[in-house]
């Protein structure tokens, strides 16, 4: 069946290269028979959400072209940089149709004016639906860097929104007492010196957003100069109370030893949220037990951020917040019950 155009235009970014951005291919070569696909460079990306944990120029083109050769596309394709919102798409007689969004489309009417005071045919302006998460929300590259859902657009929030309580299995105890990041070894009462070696690594990472939990690593944390973003505390270390504040009245939210609870975690999204929103620092008080809520916390926090905790015998556990951790924390919550 012939194709409807014979050479279509298409320009983005292409950051985290998702099921969105694949449906808007899928659909160009559809539609043409050759398709040059623009890819926005670095230096034209600065103000977009969380810019700092935008993919370079060379990561992004490489994530298209692999997706373009995945499917047989390679000759029907020419990939070029984007210094400016028109491109070739502005002076190339070749082109006659460009693939948008609606939310895109003005940068079509504007490329078109300019072909017009260039002598050139107006091109075909083709419409693309939005692709939609489980969610019914969107799906774009802001939201994944933001840590709120994954390249299908499936949120990480929804693991814990079907029970009110997850409750940690037998045969996962084990597992879970292998440190999930980088071990800072030390006493276990984390003394100033392992402190100060876990705040050199962090630092050395440049979080967008440092969460620690538990009452003793934030306490270190904070000795050591590298006050937390977010602290999640329950004033107890190992089940013993730390201070007589255990018979204050103090406000938090419940969460039962060996359990996530879905009170919780939502309470922990919010205090994520507002440190994000209004760049202070944050405090959540758990009544019960916090330990658990390191895997909702790393699945909740922007990429690129930091998790901390203390573990027995090993001392404090750096978690670098990568799509990769993400998705073995999925993989250990849907084995809870």
């Amino acid at each position: 069946m012939p194709f409807q155009f014979t050479h279509a235009v298409l320009g983005g970014t292409f950051d985290h290269l998702h099921a969105g951005h694949k449906r808007i291919l899928d659909f160009a070569y559809h539609t043409a028979d050759h398709l040059t696909i623009g890819i926005v460079g670095d230096s034209q990306i600065d103000t977009k959400g969380f810019s700092d944990i935008l993919e370079p120029l060379h990561i992004r083109k490489e994530s298209v072209l692999s997706y373009v050769q995945q499917n047989d596309w390679g000759k029907r394709t020419t990939i070029t940089q984007l210094k400016d919102i028109y491109g070739p798409a502005a002076d190339n007689p070749d082109y006659d149709a460009i693939i948008v969004t609606r939310e895109t489309k003005k940068n079509a009417i504007k490329i078109n004016t300019l072909r017009h005071q260039n002598n050139l045919k107006p091109l075909s302006i083709v419409t693309v639906p939005l692709l939609k998460g489980t969610d019914n929300r969107v799906i774009r590259s802001t939201r994944i860097r933001e840590g709120r859902i994954n390249r299908t657009g499936d949120p990480y929030s929804h693991l814990f929104s079907k029970s009110k309580e997850l409750s940690l299995p037998p045969r996962l105890r084990n597992l879970l007492r292998k440190p999930l990041g980088q071990i800072i070894e030390g006493d276990e009462r984390f003394t100033p010196f392992t402190a100060q070696k876990a705040a050199l690594s962090i630092k050395r990472h440049n979080p967008t957003l440092l969460i620690s939990v538990g009452d003793i690593v934030s306490k270190s944390l904070k000795k050591a100069r590298l006050p937390p973003d977010v602290v999640v505390i329950d004033y107890r270390s190992r089940r013993q109370s730390l201070s007589s504040r255990n018979t204050v009245k103090i406000k938090g939210i419940s969460n039962r030893p060996g359990t996530i609870q879905k009170n919780a975690v939502t309470k922990l999204k919010q205090t994520i949220d507002r440190s994000l929103e209004r760049n202070t620092s944050q405090r959540l008080v758990i009544h019960g037990e916090e330990d658990l809520l390191t895997l909702p916390a790393i699945l909740l926090a922007p990429l690129k951020s930091i998790v901390v905790y203390g573990q027995k015998d090993f001392g404090i556990v750096v978690v670098p917040i990568t799509e990769q951790i993400k998705r073995q924390v999925v993989g250990i919550i849907r084995q809870f019950e």
